[in-house]
């Protein structure tokens, strides 16, 4: 492993300050003592891990004047946070792969919405699948835009963010693109397509699950995090189950057409760039916790390329050749 350099800075009004450093991970040829003054007030030292490490805090826990007497500081703010990665390659590869899905999955709903609006018909979109959709993604702005906006994170300032603010984006443009698509749904013509009772009973159920969990954290029966946690679950529990309907739907008719293999293609592409993004983090701190520490990311990607693979077969193997389509009656059931 090579020697990494750290900086300790600090404004020093007198004397000489000694400051004591630790971190809960071992190094090699360390330095533990910084000394500043008003003169130097900047001091370079080594750090060089034994392995790689995912993360570690570096931080002040002691420091005294050069006579023995106590700073008087407060020291939980003097700490830096560290990983020790095998290749600064992969670190920058993990950041590209990551905007790449980011763009994928958001312009992923453009090409059913101006499907839509080029045939000025929603035929060939199932409504179960929007309405789902329209549910997991709100669940999933909320979950987001709460751990962004944590007015408790000033009492973990040490945490990683668990959310960026590009989370938070995605999460608010897809929510948006699904209600435009709904909206698209209710004026253009749609034949006899309606939300099956079944998926509004699934639907209702995740969406009073989601309010029983806020009760039961306003009350203190769960913690604020677990409310919010459970947020994300309902999204998976979404995911899990949204593309079933759209895929008999395909089945029935026996054609693809009027759902947009654009939106599949991006999907696709979005989910793997997803769990790439995840092996290359993982292999690159060999900390491998991530897939079951973060099971509903990993879990989007894995089941949106399950289901977009079955869309794929049916749009270029199975009705690759269908120009129409057959017309499902209103009484005839799409959940097999």
């Amino acid at each position: 492993m090579k020697m990494q350099s750290l900086f300790f800075r600090g404004t020093i009004p007198h004397e000489t300050f000694k400051f004591i450093i630790k971190s809960d991970h071992d190094f090699v040829n360390t330095t533990n003592e910084v000394s500043l003054t008003q003169l130097k007030d900047e001091v370079k030292f080594g750090v060089q891990p034994k392995a790689v490490i995912a993360r570690t805090i570096v931080e002040v826990i002691n420091c005294t004047t050069i006579n023995g007497t106590a700073c008087g500081f407060n020291f939980t703010t003097a700490y830096t946070r560290l990983s020790i990665m095998k290749s600064h390659f992969t670190d920058v590869l993990i950041v590209v792969v990551g905007w790449a899905y980011f763009f994928a999955w958001s312009i992923s709903f453009y090409p059913q919405m101006i499907l839509n609006y080029q045939r000025k018909s929603v035929v060939g979109l199932n409504f179960d699948f929007l309405f789902l959709n329209i549910i997991g993604f709100s669940a999933y702005t909320i979950y987001n835009s709460m751990h962004y906006w944590d007015t408790d994170r000033a009492t973990h300032e040490r945490s990683p963010l668990p959310v960026l603010l590009n989370d938070v984006i995605f999460a608010l443009h897809a929510l948006a693109a699904c209600l435009i698509t709904a909206v698209q749904a209710c004026l253009y013509e749609r034949e006899n397509q309606r939300v099956h009772p079944g998926f509004i009973f699934y639907g209702g159920a995740l969406v009073v699950l989601g309010f029983l969990a806020l009760f039961l954290s306003l009350i203190s029966v769960i913690t604020y995090l677990q409310f919010v946690t459970s947020l994300s679950y309902i999204k998976m529990a979404v995911t899990c189950m949204k593309y079933f309907p759209q895929a008999v739907y395909n089945y029935k008719r026996k054609s693809t057409v009027g759902w947009s293999i654009g939106n599949v293609l991006l999907d696709f592409t979005g989910g793997l760039l997803d769990v790439m993004q995840m092996v290359l983090q993982a292999w690159n701190v060999d900390d491998w916790s991530a897939f079951y520490g973060n099971p509903v990311k990993f879990g989007l990607g894995m089941v949106s390329m399950v289901f977009d693979v079955v869309f794929l077969l049916q749009h270029y193997a199975f009705y690759r050749n269908a120009e129409g389509f057959a017309t499902i009656p209103a009484e005839t059931s799409i959940v097999p």
